[in-house]
């Protein structure tokens, strides 16, 4: 997934910054994801990849706490 959102985000001619702005993010957990570190958490996960218009078709669900 590192490698997956690294070239999308240079295919899209991003700075890590502007990234994690699109996604609501800070820079730290878009360079944590590039650098494939665990513990970032799956909104994150899923907010950088909806920034970058890709399906995270792998990822579970994620459910709150009201849809439980």
């Amino acid at each position: 997934m590192a490698r997956a959102i690294i070239d999308e985000r240079l295919i899209r001619q991003l700075s890590r910054v502007e990234l994690a702005a699109c996604a609501g993010v800070t820079p730290d957990v878009v360079a944590d994801l590039e650098r494939g570190r665990p513990g970032v958490g799956l909104y994150a996960i899923r907010s950088v990849l909806r920034a970058l218009d890709v399906e995270p078709l792998a990822l579970p669900p994620v459910t709150t706490e009201a849809g439980r």
